[in-house]
């Protein structure tokens, strides 16, 4: 039932309103690719999808990438996400914002391939070592890498000289 209620929800106009309410500036990015994408895949009408592409999209930062919160610093996870999300909503490669959220995330990955994401969450948990770098940040940095290398996997269009200059200026 609960699965009928939510694509109904989805692919109904009148009553989308609480499905995906604007973004609010305050919130940043959190679940904001995620809802997206639920509405891509459930074939909700085309302009809800373009007004909240577009309210994501103006919650970029300056330096091309998407932070948590507009609290937090931009980062992989939430830059990851987000382009993902715009390729699985056919926003072009070429797309400008998407440009500058690749140049972001070839400017900050690391030497051996991965991007460090500082954890938000609070240390409850017995700490252990999994092999990934980052310490207590290792389980946040190996989601954000993962987010990171499928939005540069699903990126058709190669990047440009800018994104290309920037990646080798940080080498």
């Amino acid at each position: 039932m609960q699965v009928f209620k939510l694509t109904h929800g989805l692919r109904n106009p009148s009553s989308q309103s609480g499905v995906c309410p604007p973004y609010p500036k305050r919130r940043g990015v959190v679940g904001g690719p995620t809802k997206l994408l639920g509405l891509a895949w459930a074939g909700t009408n085309r302009s809800l999808r373009e007004t909240r592409t577009g309210e994501l999209k103006a919650l970029q930062h300056s330096d091309g990438g998407w932070g948590q919160t507009p609290y937090l610093v931009s980062d992989a996870y939430a830059t990851g996400q987000v382009l993902y999300a715009l390729h699985e909503l056919g926003q072009p490669a070429s797309d400008p914002a998407i440009q500058r959220g690749i140049a972001f995330l070839l400017r900050t990955q690391a030497e051996d391939g991965t991007w460090h994401v500082t954890s938000r969450a609070m240390k409850i948990q017995p700490y252990f070592e999994s092999g990934f770098p980052y310490g207590y940040d290792q389980w946040i940095s190996q989601s954000g890498t993962a987010w990171a290398a499928m939005a540069l996997a699903v990126t058709e269009a190669p990047p440009t000289a800018a994104a290309l200059n920037a990646f080798l200026e940080k080498r």
